[in-house]
């Protein structure tokens, strides 16, 4: 867990003993469902993470990669039904940074505790999954590589709010309907864009 709600659940993190190297050769990514309030992200994250660590088809990409998730960040909202709303007056998609970026923070420490958590994991790409009627890719215009690369194999649109969570990262989101498939094809793109580690944060720690 990388944290817990004001009603104590905890807030899962699926990682891997590898994730914690930070000298690690292969490229590091970090998927957050929930933020959109809905079981479809969730569902989405889980599903590309047991592709991942499971199938002979990721088999090769997983030489070259680690993939980590934060499934769902807003377990008390989702279970109760309350969008991206949580159980304390909050909501952890609000905006990024969080106003209140402490753990004791009475209305959105699930936000608090993402955000720390990315500090803390350094990881060198994050992209947040939101449900959605078609698959799509989006992102702060990044205006230099090699995110910028990555964006145009992806044909990413623009991420118009500065606050979400991919954009205050200079991340991807990726927004696909219930069932559906994005993590091949990221990690395609990443290959073609040579999209690799470090990044700076991770830099900074090593």
């Amino acid at each position: 867990a990388i944290g817990v709600t004001r009603r104590e659940t905890e807030i899962a993190c699926f990682v891997t003993r590898e994730d914690f190297n930070l000298h690690t050769p292969k490229t590091r990514v970090l998927l957050v469902g929930g933020l959109d309030g809905t079981t479809e992200s969730v569902e989405s994250t889980l599903t590309a993470l047991r592709w991942f660590h499971t199938t002979a088809a990721a088999a090769k990409v997983r030489k070259r990669y680690l993939i980590s998730a934060v499934p769902c960040i807003n377990p008390d909202g989702i279970a109760a039904g309350k969008g991206p709303k949580n159980l304390s007056g909050g909501n952890p998609d609000a905006g990024f940074p969080p106003k209140a970026a402490r753990y004791s923070d009475g209305k959105t420490p699930e936000a608090a505790y993402l955000w720390r958590w990315i500090a803390m994991h350094a990881p060198d790409l994050v992209v947040v999954v939101r449900n959605g009627e078609k698959l799509e890719w989006q992102s702060r215009p990044a205006g230099a590589a090699p995110l910028a690369s990555l964006q145009t194999a992806l044909k990413a649109q623009r991420l118009g709010d500065p606050t979400a969570l991919a954009a205050a990262l200079s991340g991807l989101r990726v927004v696909l309907p219930r069932g559906g498939e994005f993590l091949p094809e990221l990690l395609s793109a990443m290959q073609r864009s040579r999209f690799n580690g470090p990044s700076p944060r991770r830099e900074q720690l090593q």
